[in-house]
């Protein structure tokens, strides 16, 4: 899977609400994309975008793939072990599930 890392050190001199953080601070870890010729997308392009998803099992072989709606983006923290994730809500009804945007593989986006 086509990942990158954000290891840029950033200085802030203009005061933020919390939770509020640039856009440019968010863009450096890419999901991976079976259709794109680039390495893969910026998760918070797909925010409300309507996506088909392979879903690697954490703790299975078995590999899910199922069409759902973006509903949220969680920035990750690489050096605490903290991965990014997205908050998928699949189109078959059942509960949101924040998945591991290393797991996941866009197979393709809807408008």
């Amino acid at each position: 899977m086509a990942t990158s890392h954000f290891t840029q050190n950033l200085h802030l001199t203009v005061p933020r609400g919390f939770g509020i953080l640039p856009q440019s601070l968010l863009q450096g870890e890419k999901i991976s994309c079976s259709f794109s010729p680039f390495s893969g997308l910026d998760p918070l392009g797909l925010l409300g975008r309507h996506v088909q998803v392979q879903h690697e099992q954490e703790y299975s072989v078995q590999v899910l793939c199922y069409g759902a709606v973006v509903v949220a983006f969680q920035a990750g923290a690489p050096g605490y072990g903290i991965e990014s994730q997205l908050l998928l809500r699949p189109d078959d009804g059942s509960d949101d599930e924040y998945v591991p945007v290393s797991a996941l593989t866009v197979l393709a986006v809807f408008s």
